[in-house]
């Protein structure tokens, strides 16, 4: 009997590993590093417009929406509403966060308010310029970390 024969296989060769320049590795880490600085830049820029905050000079640097409002004129005999939807504007942080967690109590002064205008008193720049003092006033007296510089109507229906 013959023993069993040997065989022989090839033996693969052995892989050469390829030698990384570090220049590239370090110029390609330094891109990336970049490209993600440059990408949190742009994109806090565009969160901070989402929310209404502006970093220009003259600009208000916070817009705070107030929910709807709708509610019946004080036009007697008449079934007229008002439909609006402001935002309030100012520069100081801590404004923001006392009108965010007093929303209710100032939109109840409001709503009073709203209340009691007759559509007359609506009619013209006029009506409407007087509509916002009055609406500022009354959220000024009620915050007590600062003032609302501005109001703007995003919305003002009267059916």
């Amino acid at each position: 009997m013959e023993s069993d024969s040997i065989r022989e296989y090839p033996v693969p060769e052995p892989v050469k590993k390829k030698k990384v320049n570090k220049f590239l590795v370090i110029a390609a880490v330094a891109v990336v590093l970049l490209l993600i600085t440059g990408w949190l830049q742009l994109g806090n820029g565009l969160l901070n417009r989402l929310q209404g905050r502006l970093n220009t000079g003259d600009e208000l640097r916070y817009l705070v929406p107030i929910k709807e409002f709708q509610v019946n004129s004080a036009d007697i005999g008449s079934r007229r509403f008002i439909r609006m939807k402001i935002y309030l504007g100012s520069n100081d942080k801590a404004l923001v966060k006392e009108i965010e967690r007093r929303e209710p109590e100032l939109r109840s002064r409001v709503i009073a308010t709203l209340r009691s205008t007759k559509v007359a008193d609506l009619e013209g720049e006029e009506g409407m310029e007087r509509l916002k003092k009055v609406i500022l006033e009354e959220a000024n007296a009620l915050l007590s970390t600062g003032d609302v510089e501005d109001l703007f109507f995003d919305e003002f229906i009267i059916q």
